[in-house]
């Protein structure tokens, strides 16, 4: 094992191709009214009306993901302001969260890690409902410390989520590599002075790359 490296970190991935868990946009989309959701874009359940309500999906998932409402809030939100689209909404987070994925090669992968003497922890931007299944016995049993936006009030890419997680695991981002599925966070790590951050999806890359780096 490299003694340069002694600490692991890595999102949990909730996009289709995550990395610790992911989720499957067809299934999503499957349990839905296409004329409902129009045309669906980018994140999870952002998806192309008017910019006015394209703004308020984004809104409201930046304020799930920092803590700020609850998706009860949130649909009361889509109550007022988009009544027609209230409903879809809670059908996508619903069906966003029931399609999420765990991939159990990258479990064993950092169950080898840990037994290698090395520590693995969970960065991830959250919605209050993620956090609940990232904190869940199944997965965090797994890690040596868990870190959800929505509980801190901070997400990635800033550098600020970063030097937080590290304070709170008493960790150094120089002794640690970050994994994760979107470029702009593994430049925010890197930013944060971790020793190397990937940009990656796929889970044999995954295991190639970390495996390299540490073991």
């Amino acid at each position: 094992m490299s003694n340069e490296i002694k600490n692991i970190v890595s999102t949990t991935g909730h996009t289709y191709n995550g990395v610790i868990s992911k989720s499957n946009k067809k299934e999503i989309l499957n349990k839905l009214n296409f004329q409902d959701v129009c045309n669906l874009v980018c994140y999870s359940f952002s998806f192309l009306t008017k910019s006015g309500f394209r703004n308020a999906v984004a809104r409201a998932y930046d304020g799930l993901m920092l803590g700020k409402h609850s998706t009860e809030t949130i649909y009361s939100l889509f109550d007022y302001e988009h009544p027609n689209k209230s409903n879809t909404v809670e059908k996508i987070i619903d069906n966003y969260i029931s399609s999420m994925r765990t991939r159990q090669g990258l479990l064993s992968l950092i169950d080898n890690l840990r037994a290698n003497g090395l520590r693995v922890f969970i960065l991830s931007n959250s919605i209050p409902e993620t956090e609940i299944m990232i904190k869940s016995n199944e997965i965090s049993s797994h890690f040596d410390g868990v870190y959800c936006s929505s509980e801190h009030g901070l997400i990635k890419p800033e550098r600020g989520i970063f030097e937080d997680a590290c304070k709170l695991w008493g960790i150094l981002p120089e002794e640690s590599i970050f994994v994760d599925d979107k470029k702009e966070n593994a430049k925010g790590a890197k930013s944060a002075g971790f020793k190397k951050a990937f940009h990656l999806t796929n889970e044999n890359e995954i295991i190639e790359k970390v495996s390299e780096c540490v073991l």
